[in-house]
């Protein structure tokens, strides 16, 4: 047992990927300092509305794993998981 985590590499879920992995690749290539900033698990659409017969319904929203932010209220990129993987082990390889 490593730090208390019972769970080896094999056995890590998605959550649990991203939070050993990413996050800390975000934070290192400063993502989480001013004005920069990303969330994650996050929606980032309503759904597309479509008409069936004379009812409006709306399709899921789609989700992103994370959404980073350039500023406050300007929207980078929505990534899934293995995007931001990739993108966190490049910001490491140029620290």
């Amino acid at each position: 047992m490593v730090g208390g985590d019972i769970k080896t590499e094999s056995l890590l879920n998605e959550s649990d990927t991203c939070r050993k992995y990413v996050e800390p690749g975000l934070v290192q290539a400063g993502w989480d300092d001013e004005p920069h900033s990303f969330t994650g698990q996050q929606n980032f659409t309503d759904g597309r509305i479509f008409v069936v017969g004379d009812k409006p319904k709306r399709k899921s929203s789609k989700r992103a794993d994370y959404l980073l932010r350039y500023t406050r209220d300007s929207k980078l990129d929505a990534l899934k998981r293995h995007q931001a993987e990739t993108a966190a082990l490049a910001a490491s390889r140029l620290a």
